[in-house]
């Protein structure tokens, strides 16, 4: 996305540039006075009146535009959508039931721009690798998900971002309690 933004900017301005241009050569087809020729017109041409302004007119509008969209894409630029949700993460699984261990997960999500959440995730010791679906609550820095095949409940995961850091907190409910989840992006 940010080298869309950047290259859509650098295009705006190439047309800012281009409607400029396409505005001289209209100014051009006006012709210019010169009294010593018999047309009254430099280079004895007779100017288009018509053509001139419309070229004029086309230039003034690619220039418009171009400006429009240099001003929402540096507006882009300098405010980048953040995705605290995409990446690779590392965690544990604390269990509700003491009498089992707490077991390390690995999860890769995605979201994409309509805010739905996809990936897999895979725990340490089982040989079984869970699709994830669910969707992001920015409002919230939450995410819900959506395929409850493995699980009963909805797991809820909260997101808690800094500069540098990037924690998640899940819980499941079951019949014997809780299950706890947790995670940092990129972490071991």
């Amino acid at each position: 996305m940010d080298m869309f933004v950047e290259i859509m900017w650098w295009v705006c301005l190439a047309g800012a540039v281009i409607g400029f241009l396409i505005g001289l050569i209209g100014k051009q087809m006006l012709g210019q006075k010169d009294g010593r020729f018999s047309t009254g017109y430099k280079g004895n041409k007779v100017p288009n009146f018509v053509s001139g302004f419309l070229t004029i007119l086309i230039g003034c509008g690619i220039i418009y535009l171009s400006l429009y969209g240099l001003g929402q894409f540096s507006e882009m630029r300098s405010n980048p959508i953040v995705d605290p949700v995409t990446g690779k993460w590392h965690g544990i699984i604390y269990p509700s039931d003491a009498r089992h261990n707490a077991r390390g997960f690995e999860m890769t999500l995605e979201m994409s721009e309509d805010l739905t959440v996809t990936g897999s995730w895979s725990v340490d010791s089982i040989d079984e690798l869970m699709i994830y679906e669910g969707i992001w609550f920015p409002e919230d820095m939450e995410i819900l998900q959506t395929n409850t095949e493995r699980f009963e409940d909805t797991i809820h995961f909260k997101i808690d971002s800094h500069p540098g850091r990037t924690v998640v907190r899940g819980e499941i409910h079951e019949e014997n309690g809780t299950v706890v989840i947790e995670a940092e992006r990129g972490g071991g």
